[in-house]
């Protein structure tokens, strides 16, 4: 049983970075759970930047973040990764633009962020939901990594890992009868070292999932760079919520 007067529960915490380059999972449901993924309504069409094309510029790519809250309303954009910033402004416009239906979990509507991958052609425009490693294979295998102008950093190259500066403890939920569990929060870490598009992963949504989000998009951090420049790398904190017993 847990108490109003109770001291707040144990959290274990532990900070890890990972590369940018992994495609965020909206959401992990669990099994049993009624799940329906984010539905994207593409309502205007990407335009090969015709700057670029006087400058003989035929091809190009741009990868977005973007979040969708509980009434499909865009929240939040962000470049990820593109080779001119030209592909990547055409991208957040027609985003901008776009209808958007949120997902589901047993009937009801969360917020949920995808990463989306345009290939921008001089004949057309590709669009593609970003899956594991998209990124980092797109920089591999299309391009030499020098000709993207914002490109997803290696763990191993930065001289600065992102040293938190403001972190906000999540407040415990207190349910009649105790909860615990783990929590995990995925998010980016942007180049001035603010928090983007955190969302769950592995759990449903409930009362601590929604308590570790709330504490999350709070935290600050002095941005990680590489040979000296800000870069932004993605995060993940998981959060272990034991409840005191009584005696």
């Amino acid at each position: 049983m847990v108490f109003l007067n109770q001291p707040p529960p144990i959290m274990k915490t532990t900070l890890t970075l990972s590369l940018l380059g992994l495609a965020a999972s909206t959401f992990a449901p669990a099994a049993e759970s009624s799940y329906i993924p984010l539905k994207i309504e593409q309502t205007l069409l990407p335009m090969f930047p015709a700057h670029l094309s006087w400058r003989g510029i035929t091809q190009g790519q741009a990868s977005i973040a973007i979040a969708i809250d509980e009434t499909g309303k865009v929240t939040d954009l962000m470049p990820l990764a593109y080779t001119k910033r030209a592909f990547a402004d055409e991208a957040i416009r027609v985003l901008k633009n776009w209808r958007y239906q949120p997902m589901r979990l047993d009937g009801q509507a969360h917020p949920g962020m995808t990463e989306l991958h345009f290939t921008f052609e001089a004949q057309g425009v590709v669009v593609q939901r970003s899956a594991d490693e998209m990124v980092a294979a797109f920089i591999d295998s299309s391009f030499d990594r020098q000709e993207w102008e914002l490109a997803p950093c290696n763990m191993k190259n930065l001289d600065r890992i992102p040293t938190p500066i403001t972190m906000v403890s999540p407040l415990y939920p207190f349910v009649e009868g105790g909860i615990e569990g783990r929590v995990t929060i995925e998010f980016i870490i942007d180049r001035e070292g603010n928090v983007r598009f955190p969302h769950l992963r592995g759990k449903s949504a409930d009362a601590l999932s929604g308590a570790a989000l709330d504490a999350v998009r709070q935290w600050k951090f002095a941005p990680p760079t590489e040979k000296g420049t800000p870069v932004i790398v993605r995060a993940s904190q998981e959060f272990v919520f034991v409840a005191k017993k009584t005696k």
